[in-house]
């Protein structure tokens, strides 16, 4: 996967423009991932409280909303088999990927708790 996402052709789509600003495809990972600049990594634990909020509200929330709608991504079902886990990943990540394109509804009870990462909010 991270030859993949190192190689632009597999997110070779059409920027998107969010706000007035355009906006080119990207891969949310977490910190086992190399920096790529097709990635949006977070930052290693033990960091500043704004960092800490950058891995809450960019990465966090973009994996909260993939195990939101999809439940066996949360960690509580035992997907032992690794080569089937990878491809539950896969299918779950497509088909997250066509809902979110599509604004398919999702439920802000969906989200993991906030709780753990008040502290980090910037004011």
């Amino acid at each position: 996967m991270c030859q993949k996402v190192a190689s632009d052709e597999w997110l070779a789509h059409l920027p998107r423009t969010i706000e007035g600003v355009s906006v080119k495809p990207f891969v949310v990972t977490d910190s086992a991932f190399p920096l790529e600049p097709t990635c949006i990594k977070c930052y290693k634990i033990g960091q500043p409280p704004y960092r800490r909020s950058f891995n809450y509200r960019v990465v966090e929330q973009a994996f909260g909303r993939l195990k939101g709608r999809w439940k066996i991504m949360d960690g509580r079902c035992m997907l032992n088999d690794p080569v089937f886990a990878r491809h539950v990943a896969m299918v779950c990540c497509g088909l997250h990927n066509v809902c979110e394109r599509h604004n398919c509804a999702f439920e802000p009870g969906w989200l993991p708790e906030e709780i753990a990462y008040v502290e980090t909010t910037l004011n």
